[in-house]
């Protein structure tokens, strides 16, 4: 099993890491350059490391990203843990009285997710960024669309709180585990 961590075209992490890339200074930067850009860096691993299978972890804005790729990109990814998902970009912005952006946003590719992909996106009860109904619809049009779809309230937690290892080591177990036929709901 190989795993990698990708910062979102110019961020930066704990450690000091910057990616190469432009984030609009924070702001709108859910383009389709940038977006490009993630989904080459997966596939250039993909194909170093000669791997079959795929998931996709993502929190926040991450989770976005990989939202918005396992549509846009069919087949990128075999399954997708979305955490603190902001799965209609629109939505969101309007729950923070915003502007609305250009973004993409992974309720606009829900309809060319593969029927084969499995989602769980896990929102914090206590997340006052993302609320949970971003991802619970999202996950909802994909269900009725027959996609293997779960989500997840998460007790007591907070915006940056799904990132808690207890909180997803069974969910990305569950779409590791490949002989699986469907998530426990």
């Amino acid at each position: 099993m190989v795993k990698v961590a990708i910062l979102r075209p110019g961020y930066f992490d704990a450690q000091g890491n910057e990616s190469t890339g432009y984030n609009s200074g924070r702001r709108d930067s859910y383009t389709s350059e940038n977006v490009d850009e993630v989904t080459v860096a997966i596939q250039s691993l993909q194909k170093y490391y000669g791997v079959k299978n795929t998931v996709l972890v993502g929190h926040s804005g991450g989770a976005a990203y990989s939202g918005v790729m396992i549509g846009r990109t069919p087949g990128i990814a075999n399954g997708a843990l979305l955490l603190s998902c902001p799965c209609d970009i629109n939505s969101w912005r309007s729950d923070h009285q915003a502007k609305p952006w250009g973004s993409l946003s992974p309720i606009d590719f829900y309809k060319s997710v593969p029927p084969n992909t499995k989602v769980i996106a896990i929102t914090g009860d206590g997340d006052d960024n993302t609320r949970g109904y971003l991802a619970k619809d999202y996950v909802t049009a994909l269900s009725e669309r027959g996609i293997n779809a779960l989500f997840i309230s998460a007790s007591n937690a907070g915006h940056n709180e799904t990132v808690n290892v207890e909180l997803v080591t069974e969910p990305i177990k569950s779409l590791l585990n490949a002989n699986a036929l469907s998530i426990t709901k």
